[in-house]
């Protein structure tokens, strides 16, 4: 049963979810940092939203908000910030987790996310998800023709974990700590699923080399 996000009663709701489903649309509409989360959760709940995508933007705009709000962000009106500033602090406050490429794309989803929460506010009954035109895909189906990899210069002290490009897909540079002096880069597709994840962390600890125990002296 849909549930509706202004001028309708509980009367209107089976009684075992109608203050579930009350209290979720009127968080949605607060439109704060919450609502926003609430936002993209119903909407992919209901299929008026891809899940990848839905999650994908909750996962950036949250750590965007947690960054820059702290404590406070659930709080924030989201109707009002302005969104280059907001994500200008969060750059100066992350420089060192992200590369330049996940940033972009934090900010992509970032600035779409907030935008689409923003017009659905406007309109709760009229609003449908902007087509996403998949212009990495294209560019990467173009290297792809051409023959042409892409080179990147990497620091000394760094190891690369990456993705065929043939799999059309957008992806996304992520760099983790390994140890001191070691960072791990990996470059995977923006609409990862649980089970892509599982199956890659499988791969992973299957190349791990254990550490060798040093022999005791004196003994044979």
């Amino acid at each position: 049963m849909e549930s509706c996000y202004s001028g309708c009663t509980l009367e209107n709701r089976p009684i075992h979810q109608g203050v579930t489903m009350a209290v979720q649309d009127q968080n949605i509409m607060s439109g704060t940092g919450a609502g926003l989360i609430a936002f993209y959760e119903a909407m992919s709940a209901k299929g008026r939203l891809p899940k990848a995508r839905a999650m994908n933007y909750r996962l950036a705009t949250q750590q965007v908000l947690e960054a820059v709000f702290d404590e406070e962000w659930e709080q924030v009106d989201m109707r009002n910030p302005d969104l280059e500033d907001v994500f200008a602090r969060f750059v100066n406050l992350k420089a060192a987790s992200y590369s330049d490429n996940s940033f972009a794309s934090y900010k992509s989803r970032f600035n779409n996310g907030v935008t689409m929460y923003r017009d659905f506010l406007k309109d709760p009954a009229g609003w449908k998800a902007p087509v996403k035109v998949r212009t990495a895909a294209k560019k990467a189906a173009t290297n792809t023709a051409t023959n042409r990899p892409v080179k990147e210069d990497e620091p000394s002290g760094q190891v690369k974990i990456s993705v065929d490009t043939t799999v059309l897909a957008a992806f996304i540079n992520h760099t983790f700590p390994l140890r001191q002096g070691v960072r791990a880069t990996l470059s995977l597709p923006e609409d990862l699923t649980g089970r892509e994840a599982k199956r890659l962390a499988n791969f992973i600890e299957s190349l791990a080399v254990d550490e060798q125990l040093a022999l005791p002296r004196g003994g044979d």
